[in-house]
């Protein structure tokens, strides 16, 4: 297929929720850095879109930035073929619906393709946690706690597999879970940080890393919260910034986008052709575009 930034599309998608300037900015952040990134070689149109409905603040005026509504407009602007980079962590239960999402819309486009979610193999886990000590562990003597959303799905897996990775690099990391089984029986998510913080070993400074994408409810209503909560015996601080505002986590969204482009690694790839009529997971190896 020819390269066309009339006739293809890449969408960045983001999990749902509601929209707040902070959220806003993250997402904003990181789309400038891979509009940025691509300008030069005009291969695409660049869109964002979301999971889920999107709404202003408390209100229920709705944002039409679904993903299925930003499908339908690219199928009747006549666009034949739809790279979709997912911004989501882990291939949990979003990136599930994501797939089932798409998979309605396989007969519309000429090729439509998913890319992998950020973690989601030992490279990219390893990768990831060699960023995340180049920033954040720059200074030894500092107890860093990262809070995920957690979940029990099988996205979880890469968690693991990061978390032992980081602390491998760094024993001065620490990953905590908002959503876990065995913490079922406390009563709030403050209990839960309290309990990862009285099995620090030190008394370093502790800074509360949010290992999300955005500041979003979660960051606000259990994170900053939870912190007012805890009792601790040395200084506390919380990160003020949303992994998508930096400049190595772009870096990181836009190599996994060359990836989904070049589509030459083993990726688990959702692909569709009118020439086939199916949809297999595996690699196209013979995309049209080059290297990045």
């Amino acid at each position: 297929m020819q390269k066309n930034n009339q006739t293809t599309a890449l969408i960045l998608v983001h999990h749902g929720g509601k929209l707040t300037p902070e959220v806003i900015n993250g997402y904003t952040s990181l789309k400038i850095s891979v509009v940025n990134h691509f300008a030069r070689q005009n291969l695409f149109q660049i869109y964002d879109a979301f999971l889920n409905k999107r709404y202003i603040n408390n209100s229920e005026e709705l944002i039409t930035l679904d993903l299925e509504s930003l499908l339908e407009r690219l199928f009747q602007l006549g666009m034949q073929q739809v790279f979709i980079q997912p911004s989501l962590l882990v291939p949990g239960q979003q990136y599930q619906k994501l797939i089932e999402l798409v998979t309605v819309w396989q007969d519309k486009f000429t090729d439509i393709r998913v890319g992998n979610a950020l973690l989601s193999d030992l490279i990219s886990c390893q990768k990831l946690a060699g960023m995340m000590n180049n920033y954040f562990g720059k200074y030894p003597e500092v107890e860093n706690i990262l809070v995920a959303h957690g979940g029990v799905n099988h996205g979880n897996r890469w968690l693991e597999v990061f978390s032992f990775e980081l602390k491998r690099l760094n024993s001065c990391f620490h990953l905590v879970e908002l959503s876990r089984d065995e913490f079922a029986n406390l009563e709030s998510f403050s209990e839960h940080l309290q309990l990862k913080i009285n099995q620090l070993t030190t008394n370093f400074p502790i800074k509360i890393i949010s290992f999300m994408l955005i500041l979003g409810h979660h960051f606000y209503n259990d994170i900053v919260s939870s912190c007012q909560k805890i009792q601790v015996n040395t200084a506390i601080e919380i990160f003020p910034q949303s992994l998508s505002e930096l400049e190595f986590i772009h870096q990181f969204v836009i190599d996994k986008i060359c990836q989904l482009l070049s589509a030459k690694n083993s990726l688990n790839l959702l692909t569709q052709s009118k020439r086939s009529f199916r949809v297999s997971i595996g690699v196209n190896r013979n995309s049209s575009f080059g290297n990045f």
